[in-house]
């Protein structure tokens, strides 16, 4: 029943759009009898957009004869994905219009995402807000966690136009735990679009130390993905971070590269960014004249896009103080109505995103945790003098919970300070099971394995199974078995434990050593990062490696 009507729809949205005669008149008749996958391979390999859009129509017609109703909203996608600009709109506000009635986990969230984002492409960040926050909604209702993602990456973004980078900061580290737990990382240019605001929100905090390590990450990654763009991106903000810095020399080279490398691939906002921060630079160097030509790059940008990110707004304040300075009043008034411009569409903008923002996507979440609340209270009209007693006990199973914490994290303390360590090395007996392993081969990687141990090989973090088996000259089966059998363990679990064993042993004898960062003592003992190595630091000991710390320097 709901593909027939389904079908009718689509017939009506095809008439309205012009569509229907578009395909009947062309000749995609020959696509009617290949395989939908035949059609995409066509899509894929054609390079001229008009085409693509040609065997898309036929993709659809296709669907639509067949009575096929997944591929009709298939060939509506792939239909919308090939449209330029506002075109593909049209083809969105189909599938919405055809899917709202009999919402699922993917439709018409994904088209509401798919609307937001070509919204936002254009620097139209009202019906972008709106559309973000349909897709979040349906993705919440109708549980889909790459469109929740996905929207809630948007809003993000969105929160950083409005000055509210903590928040931006707390929405997309959401994100990154997404990402560690549901994706592979390879693959995902989001994953490094979501570094690079989280970066970019800690240098508009000043945070320098964070915004330079996500900004390494990012940069490290980008280069590993081979993406181009984000890699000059990432090397664009270095030179921001290194200009609050006071690095004013290295900053002008990453800069001048990054602003170089974001022109190339067209992308206009980190454009003008990367002009204005290279026309603020040579200001600071006292060469006015060069860092007015930059600033009215800024200008001429902005004069195309008709959009400028809160901080190039100063663009404006330098140009007038310049010619200002040199007494040419004409373009000191024009560059003050350039400000005045500025200024209002940037209001525009944020009274629009903050109320939008506040009312659909804040105010809700709020009122949720409100209503959990409330509920638990019973509206009862000694409701002030119930909260202050849910509070208090609250606090005081806090209070309770907290000591009791403490207690037992004093007593695993005091266990690790009795003990040598954790002991990993000789704390598991052989397996009992057989092993599938020549004995004479055993016996050599077993004494390889306890070379290993006692050089700290396992301090160098790019170490894998299959370099470790090469350096013994076996195979990662064999390792893998071996360590299995001996240690009771898999080969990163055993990796692992020897690396907090060693912190352990060094933090207890090494009084400078406890000077370190976390992620200085995480690096220096074959950890990527500081969350990986404390995560397992908690797992293996029952406390955080912080607070080991702190009890070692006050028991010294």
């Amino acid at each position: 029943m709901f593909i027939r009507d389904l079908i009718s729809i689509i017939f009506f949205s095809l008439i309205s759009n012009g569509i229907q005669g578009q395909l009947q008149s062309s000749s995609k008749d020959s696509l009617l009898s290949m395989e939908y996958s035949a059609i995409i391979k066509k899509i894929n390999e054609n390079e001229y957009s008009t085409k693509k859009l040609d065997y898309a129509k036929g993709y659809l017609s296709k669907a639509i004869a067949n009575n096929d109703s997944i591929n009709v909203l298939v060939g509506y996608e792939i239909i919308a994905a090939v449209s330029e600009g506002s075109e593909a709109i049209i083809y969105l506000d189909s599938i919405i219009n055809m899917t709202l009635n009999k919402p699922d986990n993917f439709y018409p969230g994904n088209a509401y995402l798919n609307k937001a984002r070509n919204f936002y492409t254009r620097r139209k960040f009202k019906p972008a807000l709106d559309n973000y926050l349909e897709a979040y909604n349906f993705a919440k209702k109708y549980p889909n966690d790459q469109i929740l993602f996905e929207s809630r990456y948007g809003l993000g973004i969105l929160k950083s136009r409005i000055g509210a980078y903590e928040e931006t900061i707390s929405i997309q580290k959401e994100n990154l735990i997404f990402f560690d737990e549901k994706t592979d990382l390879n693959n995902s240019d989001k994953y490094l679009n979501t570094l690079f605001s989280i970066a970019n929100a800690y240098s508009k905090l000043n945070v320098l130390d964070s915004a330079k390590f996500y900004n390494t990450k990012g940069l490290s990654l980008s280069i590993e993905m081979n993406d181009e763009l984000m890699r000059k991106m990432f090397v664009l903000n270095e030179g921001i971070i290194k200009l609050q810095q006071g690095q004013f020399k290295d900053a002008l080279l990453d800069i001048s590269i990054g602003t170089e490398g974001v022109s190339k691939f067209r992308d206009i906002p980190n454009t003008i960014v990367g002009n204005y921060y290279l026309g603020k630079i040579y200001m600071k160097l006292n060469k006015d004249e060069l860092g007015v030509e930059y600033l009215k790059k800024v200008d001429s940008l902005f004069n195309i896009t008709h959009d400028i990110h809160p901080e190039v707004r100063e663009t404006y304040n330098l140009l007038t103080k310049y010619y200002k300075g040199i007494n040419d009043k004409e373009k000191q008034l024009k560059y003050l109505n350039r400000l005045i411009s500025v200024d209002s569409i940037l209001n525009d903008y944020k009274i629009y995103l903050v109320d939008g923002i506040n009312r659909n996507y804040d105010t809700p979440e709020l009122l949720e945790r409100k209503e959990v609340l409330i509920e638990n209270l019973n509206r009862d009209k000694n409701y002030l003098y119930l909260l202050l007693v849910f509070v208090s006990i609250v606090l005081g199973i806090i209070i309770l919970k907290y000591i009791k914490i403490q207690k037992k994290y004093k007593e695993r303390f005091e266990t690790l300070m009795a003990n040598n360590g954790l002991n990993i090395i000789n704390q598991v007996s052989p397996s009992s099971d057989k092993i599938d392993v020549p004995l004479e081969i055993m016996d050599a990687v077993l004494v390889k394995l306890s070379e290993f141990e006692e050089k700290a090989g396992f301090l160098d973090s790019s170490i894998t199974l299959s370099s470790l088996a090469k350096s013994f000259k076996t195979n990662s089966n064999y390792l893998s078995k071996i360590i299995n059998y001996q240690k009771g363990k898999n080969f990163t679990t055993y990796l692992n434990e020897l690396r907090i064993e060693y912190s352990i042993k060094k933090l207890k004898s090494n009084a400078t050593f406890r000077k370190f960062t976390i992620i200085a003592i995480a690096n220096d003992v074959g950890f990527k990062s500081s969350e990986t190595f404390s995560r397992i630091f908690k797992s293996k000991t029952g406390i955080y490696p912080s607070y080991f710390i702190k009890k070692l320097e006050k028991s010294n």
